[in-house]
């Protein structure tokens, strides 16, 4: 009961304010010349960043709504559910900071609702509907007060809406950040996939390519690693193209500055595959020092290395992966194209071998 009634009241907080006002607001057509309404005062205008910064704050409103809950709900633990003016200050003092993140999503959720609509039906002398050449008016406090009753009670009624409503919002912002990685893998697909600056693996005609960004001092990455190799063995139509993204402190970049003289000393690729596995099954953090002491364990030419690490090579092969990275939205290690598709972080094997199949077929199992 108390796992339960947390998850609930803190969805709530979050989207009952919200919703209070998002249900008496004009529709979109009407918004644009309605500078007096609830909905201007209370949401503001609607900014072009917003969108691209939903995802990043979405975690955080999370946060803050229990954290919302915690500081301004105390109730006794044999208590069924907090006070009702509590949650509705609560509701108040989080949505005046979190205005935007998920409106669009409750709107949604109860404007069609059958529920919603039977109990925010007009009284009978306010039945007529005004014309759409008339200004909507702003509602007045006893209206206020009375939607907002009525939505907490509908809430309270159909808990699950919450849940919905904000699965459609991170539907949709993951939908919209896959078009625009999809987009950007077009647009930087030579330098992806056919750069001279890249090391390949497996198959170099594979019918799919598979891209790796990594960092020598990324965890996930060393975990990761056995997934690379294993698909590489298991699929002999698959190219493997690795890529440094040196993004953890300066020892990262030094270690990436080696791997790439590693890379220009051998063109076979076979090399630099035994100096990457050992790099990551190696104790300690990546640095220069360790980098090198790899390179000669595995019998590579130290003098030319030296001397191909002072090389403009080693700079724009680096910048060349950090402007690809960024190009295609990238911000962690480790991180994948494979195919059109972008995938971030270590997520296993059998999500990577999905995505090859996809690549090549259009389906999770060829």
């Amino acid at each position: 009961m108390k796992s339960n009634l947390s998850r609930v009241t803190a969805g709530a907080l979050c989207l009952l304010g919200m919703a209070t006002f998002a249900i008496a607001a004009p529709s979109p057509t009407e918004r644009s010349g309605s500078s007096g309404t609830i909905w201007s005062n209370i949401f503001g205008g609607r900014s072009d960043d917003a969108a691209s910064t939903k995802r990043a704050k979405t975690a955080q409103i999370k946060y803050a709504a229990k954290k919302t809950v915690h500081a301004a709900v105390k109730k006794p633990k044999d208590t069924a559910q907090p006070d009702q003016a509590t949650i509705a200050q609560a509701v108040r003092d989080f949505f005046a900071n979190n205005k935007d993140v998920v409106r669009d999503a409750v709107v949604d959720a109860l404007r069609n609702d059958p529920d919603a609509k039977k109990l925010l039906a007009t009284p009978a002398d306010r039945s007529t509907a005004p014309q759409a050449t008339t200004p909507p008016q702003a509602a007045t406090a006893p209206d206020q007060a009375r939607i907002e009753g009525v939505v907490r009670n509908y809430l309270l009624q159909h808990p699950e809406v919450l849940q919905e409503a904000m699965a459609v919002l991170e539907q949709r912002m993951a939908e919209e950040e896959a078009k625009k990685h999809s987009a950007a893998v077009k647009d930087n697909a030579q330098l992806l996939f056919n750069s001279p600056r890249e090391v390949v693996l497996g198959n170099p005609q594979g019918d799919v390519t598979f891209v790796e960004f990594f960092d020598y001092n990324c965890g996930y990455c060393r975990r990761a690693l056995s997934d690379m190799l294993d698909l590489m063995k298991s699929d002999n139509k698959l190219k493997v193209v690795l890529k440094e993204f040196p993004v953890l402190g300066p020892g990262s970049r030094e270690a990436a500055e080696v791997a790439v003289a590693v890379r220009m000393q051998d063109k076979t690729g076979k090399k630099y595959l035994e100096f990457h596995q050992k790099m990551f099954t190696s104790r300690g953090q990546a640095d220069r020092a360790k980098a090198l002491s790899v390179a000669k364990d595995i019998g590579l030419d130290m003098t030319r290395l030296e001397k191909d690490m002072a090389s403009p090579e080693v700079k724009a092969t680096l910048d060349e992966s950090m402007k690809l990275a960024e190009a295609i939205g990238l911000n962690g290690t480790p991180s994948y194209v494979v195919g059109p598709n972008v995938v971030v972080g270590a997520v296993g094997l059998d999500a990577l071998r999905q995505k090859v199949n996809t690549a090549r077929c259009g389906k999770e199992t060829c």
